[in-house]
């Protein structure tokens, strides 16, 4: 056996790591075949007399190592404990794992400090063992955590990636076993994975190499070539992100409203001709990164509108020179709501939604030129049976200047047509309660109604506004004027009963209530029997009160006097010395003549107005 041992010895000191190892195992085998009784004292003794082979790890005593039977370093290092229990450890004796060169193409970058395992680890275990574990994880790349000495759900992970990754089965428990293969240069860092290659974008669809002209608006539910060449352009520009389908829904239209948004249009939404233009024959249109182009500040709305429910009257002001609105463009004569279905009083503004015909299907009927004013309220035409212009439901017709409607703004076809046709979104609107004014609404009344047409009779246009003198009363006939009386007697009456502080109502030439209410005051006041009619004697008092004030003269200019130029005094020139020749005659200085006054200025008389 000495010539044996002293094989064995030979054998391991040579500088082949793998004749070590097959001297070894020689060495087991033929003691195993000797039958010698305790003969695994010659291992850790041939051992002690080699020369100490590199990358070793050595365990303590009382563990259990695997035996070698293919080289694998699975085997080497299984995770799983034993369930024998363990011999009693020997004073200063050793178990040796030998590493030697196996698997050398895998070697991990040894750890800082020899470690020794003496437990398992698993969940909820803590100690120096465990944050030498998570700083050797950490090494290896597989732990990213702070170090905590606490074994919980990133350090299980990391025990479970680090097993994968060295074909091991997940358990994510650290046996004594695996934590000496972890901290062997054994143990395989963690691979990094092989970036998948960006796959080259599919082309999309493209735009025609001629973009057909305008092809009318293109709105929610149109469907068509139209429609996806607007997709493309608007997924090209950032804005739309969705299947280029040629069907104009929801996120079609979103896409718009956000393109109009962007390039200063109105965002409707609608693809109209403005937008049309800017999306494929603007050369610079904004994308959907860029800052959006500021909006113009629009200009006033052109005009002003009030709905007075006393008088059912529309009143259209246009702008005067200064931005206010009070030149009166238009007043019409409507049918507001009743007193149960009352137009309610407070300010509105148009949002632009027209249509040329609408339906009430509460109540059956229809009506022209709808013109939204709220989301219960409109303006439109008097009611119609039938989307028919001759079906007029002729009741409506004549209750115009009447209370007559479920809350909307009925008015003559031509007018509603007007306020349709000009008054846009912008345009604030006013329900108010006015003065009682019943000349001026019965200034408006329609003509009667030509059943021809369904129309108003057309009615001469009317003539020039009278001239009003309020010093000479009318040169017509006198005579008796009451409600329904009109002409220019009225007109001038009216005249001077506003003028006089008796009459606040519109001055049309037409004698109703409003001027009957004036008469009667006037009456009362001067004891003339307040019948409210302007008889001979109720006109030949005002006549002759209005005769009766005196004109003023006008204050004559006074004739200016010049103030005359003083006559200077002549200078005598001195005689000269007496000489033995004649004596000539001294020529005396002229003298001059006071300067002729200028004319007096002519001044013109003014006459007072006729």
């Amino acid at each position: 056996m000495r010539e044996q041992n002293g094989f064995i010895g030979l054998i391991i000191s040579g500088n082949s790591g793998m004749m070590r190892i097959a001297a070894l195992l020689m060495a087991i085998w033929m003691i195993s075949c000797a039958g010698i009784v305790g003969a695994e004292s010659y291992i850790p003794e041939a051992i002690d007399n080699a020369t100490p082979p590199t990358n070793v790890l050595t365990v303590p005593d009382g563990e259990e190592s695997t035996p070698i039977t293919d080289g694998s370093t699975e085997e080497l290092f299984d995770q799983t404990e034993s369930s024998e229990p363990s011999p009693s450890p020997k004073p200063e004796e050793t178990e040796t794992i030998l590493g030697g060169d196996i698997a050398t193409e895998f070697l991990a970058e040894p750890f800082e400090q020899t470690v020794n395992p003496t437990r398992t680890l698993r969940y909820d275990s803590t100690g120096e063992d465990v944050r030498l574990l998570q700083e050797r994880l950490t090494q290896l790349g597989y732990y990213t955590f702070r170090i905590t000495g606490t074994y919980q759900e990133r350090t299980r992970d990391a025990v479970n990636q680090f097993q994968s990754e060295n074909g091991l089965t997940r358990t994510g428990t650290a046996t004594i076993g695996l934590q000496r293969l972890i901290f062997s240069q054994a143990a395989s860092p963690r691979s990094t994975p092989t970036p998948k290659p960006t796959p080259k974008p599919t082309p999309g669809p493209t735009l025609p190499a001629v973009i057909p002209e305008f092809p009318g608006s293109r709105e929610y539910n149109s469907t068509g070539a139209e429609v996806r060449y607007i997709q493309i352009r608007l997924a090209q520009l950032g804005y739309y992100t969705d299947v280029i389908s040629g069907e104009f829904y929801k996120n079609t239209r979103n896409a718009v409203k956000a393109f109009q948004n962007s390039n200063g249009l109105n965002a409707d939404g609608i693809v109209g001709r403005k937008t049309w233009e800017k999306l494929f024959n603007d050369p610079q249109p904004r994308d959907a990164s860029a800052t959006p182009t500021p909006k113009p500040t629009p200009p006033p709305p052109e005009y002003y509108i009030t709905i007075d429910v006393v008088n059912q009257v529309v009143t259209v002001y246009g702008l005067d020179a200064n931005g206010g609105y009070t030149n009166v463009v238009k007043r019409m004569l409507c049918s507001t709501g009743t007193d149960a279905n009352p137009t309610p009083e407070r300010q509105y503004v148009l949002n632009g939604a027209t249509a040329r015909w609408c339906f009430f299907d509460k109540w059956g009927s229809y009506a022209q030129y709808w013109t939204r004013i709220s989301s219960s309220i409109a303006f439109h035409s008097v009611i119609y049976n039938t989307p028919d212009a001759m079906d007029l439901a002729v009741g409506s017709y004549y209750n115009l200047g009447k209370k007559a409607s479920h809350g909307c703004i009925r008015l003559l076809v031509s007018e509603a047509k007007w306020i349709y046709d000009n008054c846009g979104a912008g345009t604030v609107v006013d329900v108010i309660r006015g003065k009682a004014d019943p000349e001026g609404a019965m200034a408006l009344k329609p003509p009667a109604l030509n059943k021809a047409n369904m129309l108003p009779v057309s009615t001469p246009q009317p003539t020039l506004t009278p001239l009003y003198n309020p010093h000479t009363p009318p040169e017509t006939k006198i005579r008796t004027l009451g409600v329904g009386s009109a002409g220019e007697d009225v007109f001038w009456l009216q005249n001077k009963l506003t003028e006089l502080g008796f009459y606040a109502g519109t001055i049309t030439g037409g004698y109703w209530n409003g001027t009957r209410d004036a008469v009667k005051a006037y009456q009362k006041m001067y004891g003339l029997g307040a019948d409210g009619k302007a008889g001979k004697i109720t006109l030949g008092h005002i006549y002759a009160e209005a005769a009766a004030t005196p004109t003023p003269s006008p204050t004559p200019v006074p004739t200016l006097t010049p103030t005359p130029v003083p006559t200077p005094v002549p200078t005598l020139t001195p005689s000269p010395s007496p000489t033995p020749s004649p004596t000539p005659t001294p020529t005396p200085s002229p003298i001059h003549s006071p300067a002729a006054p200028e004319p007096a200025p002519t001044v013109q008389q003014t006459q007072s107005p006729i």
